[in-house]
């Protein structure tokens, strides 16, 4: 499933994998509860998601860490894609069980041989990459509390109603 907020790029992403031998589909725009809704029918396999894209019903931004998080525990095995620099959202999801992150100006081919890669149930990142995303997140979130006073991480749920954070 590719969730991405360009049209030609997911189109022309879905035409490559499924040339591949992927069975590939795309869910275009930012639209999260038709996104949460496709994600639901469909069989657990690999997710590409567009990282700063997606905004809920009041305009407001998705968590990542927490989308990502929902469409782990329905089985997909999510891979972050993006185009800005956004090393803490990156951290966070893959703490929350992204199984890794590329960034939108690699190459076409070496997203798809990434997305092919993942679809084969082989690792796109290596367990000391990470271990390293995992001491990032750990690091923003004591950040964080140190700067919120609080000592505890802020929870972070925003964009997402409860029902589909169960």
């Amino acid at each position: 499933m590719i969730i991405d907020g360009h049209p030609l790029f997911s189109t022309a992403m879905r035409m490559a994998l499924r040339a591949e031998g992927v069975d590939a589909h795309q869910i275009a725009g930012d639209d999260l509860d038709a996104i949460l809704y496709a994600a639901s029918l469909s069989p657990p396999g690999v997710v590409l998601l567009e990282l700063g894209l997606l905004v809920d019903a009041v305009a407001q931004p998705v968590d990542a860490a927490t989308l990502v998080s929902v469409l782990h525990r329905q089985g997909k095995r999510v891979l972050i894609l993006s185009g800005i620099r956004d090393e803490q959202s990156t951290a966070a999801a893959i703490a929350a069980g992204a199984i890794g992150a590329l960034d939108k100006s690699i190459s076409f081919e070496s997203l798809l041989c990434s997305l092919t890669q993942a679809a084969a149930g082989k690792p796109v990142m290596t367990e000391n990459e990470r271990r390293r995303w995992h001491a990032r997140h750990q690091h923003y979130h004591e950040r964080q509390s140190r700067l919120s006073g609080t000592g505890k991480p802020p929870t972070r749920k925003a964009g997402l109603a409860s029902r589909d954070l169960r």
